[in-house]
């Protein structure tokens, strides 16, 4: 593969640095179902959903361009993950929803929707808060993911089933990642 083939997919997630939870989940289906070659995978932490758009995060993704840019020819392209909450029972998760959806279209991002959460895509049920970052690592480590139907990761964009997600969706999308 020579550099100018090569991209960098920016993961932009809900959890913290410290936790690394929705990384976990997000290797395991790269690893699982792609070859990733010499392209970069990075992740930017939002420590909460609702600060997509903020400062400090804006800063963080165009540094991480930046640096992939002087050191290749390849191109990035921002992946923003969300778990779709209460987007039908709760008017702020709606709104939330509605709005997200139209900022990564403005900005040509591709959005990952987990429905409810992303421990109900891939264990298929709820984990408890406190537990969420033990059970991350588990699902990692025990190849949880051969586990997971892949037809629960291959919905619509706009996905609103429980235990679904368009994550294969969205990633099949590069050619330069695909086996």
């Amino acid at each position: 593969m020579t550099n100018s083939e090569q991209i960098q997919l920016i993961f932009i997630v809900e959890t913290t640095a410290e936790a690394k939870i929705d990384d976990q989940y997000i290797w395991a289906t790269l690893e699982e179902y792609y070859s990733l070659g010499e392209n970069r995978i990075s992740f930017i932490y939002l420590e909460g959903k609702y600060k997509y758009n903020a400062p400090q995060v804006l800063k963080k993704l165009n540094k991480e361009i930046k640096d992939f840019a002087s050191f290749t020819k390849g191109k990035s392209y921002v992946i923003h993950t969300f778990d779709k909450d209460r987007a039908h029972a709760v008017w702020q998760d709606n709104n939330f929803v509605k709005e997200v959806t139209a900022y990564c279209k403005q900005n040509n991002y591709y959005l990952v929707w987990f429905v409810k959460t992303v421990e109900e895509v891939f264990w298929g049920e709820r984990v408890k808060q406190d537990q969420k970052r033990e059970a991350a690592i588990r699902f990692r480590k025990r190849n949880g993911i051969r586990k997971v139907n892949k037809t629960n990761l291959l919905a619509a964009a706009n996905v609103n089933s429980a235990g679904k997600s368009n994550i294969l969706t969205i990633l099949n999308k590069f050619k330069e990642i695909k086996k």
